[in-house]
């Protein structure tokens, strides 16, 4: 079961505009559309299947993000009208084939979520210890001669 909480959803006659809040900036436009960046396409998946509580099934007319600095400008607008259906299609396929790689009792869980992506704060990087093993694999290295690269 997929859900969430959508910040904003507007109804009207064209369709649903679903809107995130962001005091941060928002993802790329790339990242949205190659899935990287799939919470609204996401919830536009959930309310395209009748997901949200008091809405049918709907079409979707917008995503959008709006990100509120609180400066000036207040705020930006940042919106993806294009072929919502398909993106929100993807999301789902993409999701469902994560939810079936890992429902297999022979996928490992990886220590980093995305190896070479750099994250202010990873939980699960923490939880995983990935600095202590890293650490302790190239000081053993280091004492073999192997220059300590990993």
């Amino acid at each position: 079961t997929l859900s969430a909480r959508a910040d904003r959803i507007e109804a009207r006659a064209t369709g649903l505009t679903i809107t995130d809040y962001k005091t941060g900036t928002p993802p790329k436009k790339a990242d949205v559309l190659d899935g990287r960046a799939p919470q609204l396409p996401l919830e536009a998946a959930i309310a395209l299947r009748g997901g949200f509580s008091g809405l049918d099934a709907h079409t979707i007319a917008c995503l959008r993000y709006v990100q509120a600095s609180g400066g000036e400008p207040a705020g930006t607008t940042h919106e993806f009208t294009e072929d919502l259906g398909a993106l929100a299609d993807n999301a789902w396929s993409k999701l469902e084939a994560l939810v079936s790689l890992y429902d297999r009792v022979e996928t490992p869980y990886q220590a980093l979520r995305r190896p070479g992506t750099r994250y202010a704060y990873d939980a699960y990087e923490h939880l995983a210890r990935v600095k202590a093993w890293t650490d302790a694999h190239e000081t053993e290295a280091a004492a073999d001669g192997e220059g300590g690269e990993t």
